[in-house]
C-alpha cells in the first residue's frame, strides 16, 4: 500500500503529507516508526491498519478520530520531528501561492548552533504556516533579540526546532532564498555563495552517474557493512533506505552500460543489507521482499558472489521462520553460483547444516559441515565489501554448535559445547572496533544451551547474563529468539524449585518477553 502523492490528490492530514515527503509506503513508515521507538525505548506499536485510519483523520465509519493512545502519539512524534500529534492528525497547512510558484520547497535560514551562525534547510510550507516569516520581516528591519547583526536575523536552533521548522526531508532547492524573508549582509555573501555551491554540487550528484558517484556509493556500502556487526541496527537501516533510494534514482537517469551493471550491484548489496537489517528488526516479510529485490539485482549485475550471499540470507530467514526444509533448498540452490571471491559458499553450507539439525537429520548435518569446511579451504580472496558480509571462522564454528544442539543427546551437547567455546574464543580475539557483538551473543547462547544439557546451570547462567548486558544496546530478532529458547529449556520441571533458574528466567522475560518458540529436543531438558 502506497501513500497518496501529489498525483493522487492532496494529503488529508499532515501525517499523510509527511509520509509522502519521506517517499515511504504505509508499511515502510510503520516499520520506520516502530524501529525509532525501539531505539528510543518507546514500547508502542503501529499497525498498518491503524496507520490507514490515522492518515485519513477518520475512523472506519467516517467519524472523526478519538484520542490517540499516548504510546502511539510518541511514536508518530519521533518519526515526524517538530510536529505535534495534534498537528499530524489535522489537515496540512495551506500553501502560500507566492512561495509554491517559485518551485522552492526549502530555504536556508540563518540559525545559531553552539554559538556559531550556520544555515539550516527549512520547509517553506511549514515556515509560512508558523508565522515566523512575519517575525523575520519585522526583525530584519530592526536590531532586536535574536539578531546577529542589523542585516541578517539569526534565530537560536532551539527556537527553530520548537516551531517545527527544521526540514528533515531533504532539500530539493537548497540554494534558493525567499528575498522578502532574509536580507544578507554583503560581507556574508561570499560565505553563503560557497554554501549554496556546495549544496548545488550535492544536488548535481543525484542527476547523472559519474565515476566518483559509484565510488562514493561503494565507500558508503563498505562503511555500513563494516559498522553493522557492532552498531545499533535501526540508524543503519534508515541510512540504507536513503542510499537505496538515491541509487534507484541514479538508475533511472543516464549512464554508460557498464555503469548500469555497477549500479545494479550497488543496489543489490544495499537491498541485501536492508534484508539483513529488516530480519534483525523482526520484520521477516519485509526482509524477504528486500532479499528478492537484491537477488534480481544480483542477476542483472551478473555477480555470483552476491547471488550466493543473497540465497544465504533467504535461507537464514527461512531457518529462523521455522521453515528448515525451505532453508535447505535455498542453500542448495545457492551453491550453483560459484563466487568470484569470499566466503559466501561457506555461509550457505553452515546455514544448511543448521537447517538439517532443525529437522534432526544427523547425516545432513555432517554432510553440510563437511561442505562448509571444504569451501573454507577453497576461499581464494577476501570478501568485498567485507564487514558483515564476511563469514568468519567463529561464525562457522558456532553454526556447527547450533546444528548439533538441534540433534539432541549428551554426545552432541558435548561437541556443541566444544564448538561454542571455540567460537567465543575466536570472537574475543577480534580488536574492539571489529567486535561482532550480535554473533558473539549467539555463540554465548549456544554455549549456555550446551551447558544446560550437561547440567552446568551456573556456567550457563554466566553466559546468558553476559548476553543480556550486551543485547540492551543492540537487540536483534535472532538473539531474542535464542533467549526464548534458553527460557524453554529452563522451564523443565527439574528447574522448578531452583532459585538461580527462576531468577534467570525472569531476567530473560524482561529482555525478550515470553513467547512460544521452537524448542530444542527433550534430551536437552
Amino acid at each position: 500500500m502506497t501513500h497518496r502523492d501529489s498525483g493522487e490528490g492532496a494529503a488529508r492530514t499532515l501525517l499523510e503529507q509527511r509520509i509522502a515527503e519521506l517517499r515511504m509506503t504505509l508499511e515502510e513508515f510503520a516499520e520506520y516508526a516502530e524501529g525509532l521507538g525501539r531505539e528510543h525505548e518507546e514500547p508502542g506499536t503501529l499497525s498498518v491498519r491503524h496507520l490507514q485510519r490515522l492518515v485519513t483523520g477518520r475512523r472506519g465509519d467516517g467519524q472523526p478520530l478519538g484520542p490517540v493512545r499516548p504510546a502511539t502519539a510518541r511514536l508518530l512524534e519521533l518519526a515526524c520531528p517538530g510536529d505535534s500529534i495534534a498537528d499530524l492528525l489535522a489537515p496540512p497547512p495551506a500553501k502560500n501561492p507566492a512561495d509554491s510558484a517559485s518551485g522552492v520547497s526549502s530555504v536556508l535560514l540563518p540559525v545559531i548552533i553552539d554559538g556559531q551562525p550556520v544555515l539550516a534547510p527549512v520547509n517553506v510550507d511549514t515556515l509560512a504556516a508558523s508565522g515566523l516569516s512575519a517575525d523575520l520581516g519585522e526583525q530584519a528591519d530592526a536590531s532586536g533579540n535574536g539578531s546577529h547583526d542589523q542585516h541578517t536575523v539569526w534565530f537560536p536552533m532551539d527556537i527553530i526546532k520548537r516551531r517545527g521548522l527544521l526540514s528533515t526531508f531533504g532539500v530539493t532547492a537548497a540554494s534558493a532564498f525567499i528575498p522578502q524573508l532574509l536580507r544578507v549582509d554583503p560581507d556574508e555573501q561570499e560565505r553563503l555563495a560557497a554554501y549554496a555551491s556546495d549544496e548545488a554540487a550535492r544536488i548535481a550528484y543525484f542527476a547523472e552517474v559519474e565515476p566518483q558517484t559509484l565510488e562514493e556509493f561503494q565507500a558508503d556500502v563498505r562503511r555500513i557493512a563494516t559498522q553493522y556487526p557492532n552498531s545499533p541496527v535501526y540508524p543503519l537501516f534508515a541510512e540504507l533506505r536513503w542510499l537505496r533510494g538515491r541509487a534507484f534514482e541514479k538508475l533511472e537517469g543516464r549512464q554508460f552500460p557498464t555503469q548500469t551493471k555497477d549500479l545494479y550491484l550497488v543496489i543489490g548489496v544495499l537491498c541485501g543489507l536492508l534484508a539483513n537489517a529488516s530480519f534483525d528488526l523482526g520484520h521477516f516479510d519485509s526482509a524477504e521482499t528486500q532479499a528478492r529485490t537484491a537477488f534480481l539485482c544480483a542477476e542483472l549485475s551478473g555477480c555470483n558472489w552476491l547471488r550466493a550471499w543473497i540465497r544465504g540470507t533467504q535461507a537464514l530467514i527461512a531457518y529462523w521462520d521455522d521453515r528448515p526444509l525451505v532453508a535447505v533448498q535455498l542453500a542448495e540452490d545457492g551453491r550453483r553460483y560459484v563466487p568470484e571471491s569470499g566466503t559466501a559458499l561457506v555461509r550457505l553450507a553452515a546455514i544448511e547444516a543448521r537447517a538439517y539439525g532443525r529437522m534432526h537429520d544427523a547425516h545432513g548435518v555432517d554432510t553440510a559441515l563437511g561442505i562448509a569446511a571444504n569451501a573454507r579451504a577453497a576461499v581464494i580472496a577476501d570478501d568485498d565489501p567485507g564487514g558483515m558480509m564476511v563469514f568468519p571462522e567463529g561464525k562457522q564454528t558456532f553454526y556447527a554448535a547450533s546444528a548439533r544442539l538441534w540433534l539432541g543427546g549428551r554426545a552432541c551437547a558435548s561437541l556443541a559445547e566444544r564448538d561454542a567455546e571455540h567460537a567465543v574464543h575466536l570472537y574475543n580475539q577480534d580488536p574492539p572496533e571489529q567486535c561482532r557483538s550480535g554473533e558473539l551473543n549467539l555463540a554465548r547462547l549456544d554455549l549456555a544451551t550446551a551447558r544446560l544439557a550437561l547440567n552446568e546451570l551456573e556456567g550457563a547462567a554466566a553466559e546468558v547474563r553476559t548476553v543480556l548486558n550486551v543485547t540492551r544496546r543492540r537487540p536483534t530478532e535472532s538473539v531474542t529468539q535464542r533467549l526464548r529458547q534458553v527460557d524453554a529449556v529452563l522451564s523443565h520441571p527439574k528447574y522448578i524449585n531452583h532459585r538461580l533458574a527462576s531468577d534467570l528466567r525472569g531476567e530473560i522475560w524482561v529482555a525478550a518477553g515470553r513467547a512460544v518458540v521452537p524448542a530444542f529436543p527433550g534430551e536437552l531438558q
